[in-house]
């Protein structure tokens, strides 16, 4: 637990050098979502131009904290894919950010992407990846396969946002290269078959041109 100011004494989950979530303890504060979780990061902006006025169905690969939850209202569902059981059981044992949240909660236990390649499509209205803060990335997430899998799994309309902020490794090229994988293999498809990928992927777009 850290008092760095602000609202007061806050809870932050750590691994190594790592911060992967934090909580205020205040009961006026615990349920404003912190770090790049917060109001004005690229996914907190997201999630506010969603539309507003019917529930909405949103996916996480990486729990964290559970900060995500902190968005959640009543009669959204929010889908959190989690491989390691005991950071699930932190989220709910030291953190209240699941308990606090209106959204139905559905955690799923297992590797993300394998457990999103043996779902039916799921609709997502936002689908946010937050597996890549530490020192060993999980490569096979950033694959084109992959970013195909999850496509499949958003909205005409939904947003896949990829958080690669990262101590160790500049993912921003990794991204880049993605988008021209997708792009590459719509050469041959036409107008329409197109659309799916382009206009999905061209919302990355946006957090490049981020600081």
């Amino acid at each position: 637990e850290r008092d760095d100011g602000g609202p007061g004494l806050k809870r932050v989950m750590v691994h190594g050098r790592i911060n992967h979530g934090q909580q205020y303890l205040a009961e006026e504060h615990r349920r404003t979502p912190t770090t790049y979780y917060c109001h004005e990061s690229g996914v907190g902006r997201a999630l506010f131009a969603l539309p507003q006025d019917r529930p909405l169905k949103l996916g996480m690969v990486g729990l964290g904290a559970g900060t995500l939850a902190a968005y959640g209202r009543k009669g959204d569902e929010l889908r959190i894919y989690e491989i390691n059981e005991q950071v699930l059981d932190l989220a709910r044992s030291q953190f209240s950010y699941l308990a606090d949240s209106p959204a139905r909660i559905v955690p799923v236990l297992g590797d993300g992407r394998l457990m999103l390649e043996r779902e039916p499509d799921q609709g997502f209205d936002l689908l946010a990846m937050d597996a890549f803060s530490g020192d060993s990335i999980p490569a096979h997430l950033l694959t084109l396969e992959a970013m195909q899998t999850y496509l499949r799994h958003l909205r005409p309309d939904g947003i896949l946002a990829v958080h690669i902020t990262n101590r160790y490794l500049d993912l921003k090229p990794v991204m880049g290269y993605l988008h021209t994988g997708i792009e590459k293999n719509c050469e041959d498809k036409s107008y329409w078959k197109v659309i799916p990928f382009v206009e999905r992927m061209d919302y990355l777009s946006y957090f490049f041109q981020m600081e």
